[in-house]
């Protein structure tokens, strides 16, 4: 099951926090991970600033809409995970390539 994570922390004292946005519960501040991954990347979150976090967004959106144009006009079914990254391996999912 995913999980929802924020780019730019809501909480004042949350990973990648800025006062100057203050709780944001956007669309473009919301990234879908599994639990594995969001609490990683918000133990770490020098190494995974709120850029890095959208540009992984971005890159999986575009990978989803590739994927799923194709099946949606002849009405193909797909089972879609979300994933940190497109590319990652997630032994949460059994090590797919997503």
């Amino acid at each position: 099951m995913g999980e929802m994570a924020h780019a730019i922390g809501r909480k004042e004292d949350s990973p990648r926090s800025d006062p100057a946005v203050g709780t944001n519960d956007s669309y473009e501040n919301l990234i879908p991970l599994c639990p594995k991954h969001h609490t990683m990347i918000d133990k770490a979150s020098s190494d995974f600033p709120a850029s890095k976090l959208r540009e992984w967004k971005a890159d999986w959106e575009e990978n989803v809409r590739r994927i799923l144009q194709p099946r949606m006009s002849t009405g193909g079914a797909l089972h879609v995970c979300l994933s940190i990254r497109p590319t990652m391996r997630c032994e949460e999912h059994n090590n797919e390539t997503f």
